[in-house]
């Protein structure tokens, strides 16, 4: 087992000293999109599970500032370049396991886990969830970008020279089961087109709780009644359906 750990860290370790491996790109900045649209401001708690050479974290350490980020993986030569490109006070760096970790804040109000589960070992996938669900509140997101598992089979048999050291297709009905068992429900689910045409598929989860019945109406304000209302009177002139014939 440690010979396995220590082929990982090692594995990682000459993965991120290739500088395409820590440069800024299309992904990073996709992912970071939906961080905004899910509600980052400057007072959010992230914790970015597998942050890799740190240009996501970069990202959210100009945008957190009165916040706090909690940064993790497991490579040191990755941590070790990110802290030096990263100087935000408010951004804390671990070398870890994200497996084994335990967090210096309670809960978060994001937590990410960008293309980083197709990399750690099925097995220690309900260990991983049942951890992030302890430091979930009602409010948390927690965001999961993966490969499309059909894509990711598709690389194995057409070029698996580009897939890592784990590198596993996790398919939607699965990821679902490791969720709902976690106490989490799934959001939302979409898949994404990057690079190519449907290559990734993006999760939001929430933890478990009662439903509540909130009606548009009530949190709508007076513009945004006014548009529905409109769109409402649109709606029933264009699409009305014919008058019954007497």
């Amino acid at each position: 087992m440690i010979d396995k750990q220590e082929g990982i860290i090692h594995f990682y370790d000459e993965f991120f000293k290739n500088p395409v491996n820590v440069q800024f790109n299309e992904r990073i900045l996709f992912c970071y999109k939906q961080l905004i649209k899910g509600g980052l401001t400057s007072r959010s708690t992230v914790l970015e599970l597998g942050c890799g050479g740190g240009a996501l974290t970069a990202l959210l350490g100009r945008k957190v500032r009165t916040g706090n980020v909690e940064a993790v993986d497991i490579s040191p030569y990755a941590i070790e370049f990110a802290r030096k490109q990263v100087t935000n006070k408010i951004v804390h760096f671990h070398v870890q396991d994200i497996v084994n970790y335990s967090p210096g804040s309670g809960t978060f109000d994001f937590i990410t886990l960008f293309d980083v589960l197709e990399h750690v070992s099925i097995q220690d996938h309900r260990q991983l969830f049942q951890n992030i669900a302890q430091w979930m509140s009602d409010n948390t997101l927690l965001l999961i970008n993966i490969p499309n598992p059909r894509y990711l089979e598709y690389d194995r048999h057409h070029q698996p020279e580009a897939l890592q050291i784990i590198d596993q297709p996790l398919h939607s009905d699965y990821m679902a089961r490791l969720i709902a068992e976690s106490d989490m429900f799934v959001h939302s689910l979409e898949t994404m087109s990057i690079w190519v045409i449907d290559d990734y598929q993006f999760f939001i989860v929430k933890k478990n709780q009662p439903f509540l019945e909130t009606k548009l109406s009530v949190i709508r304000n007076f513009r945004q009644k006014t548009v529905a209302w409109l769109q409402r009177k649109w709606n029933n002139w264009y699409y009305a359906y014919p008058k019954r014939v007497r």
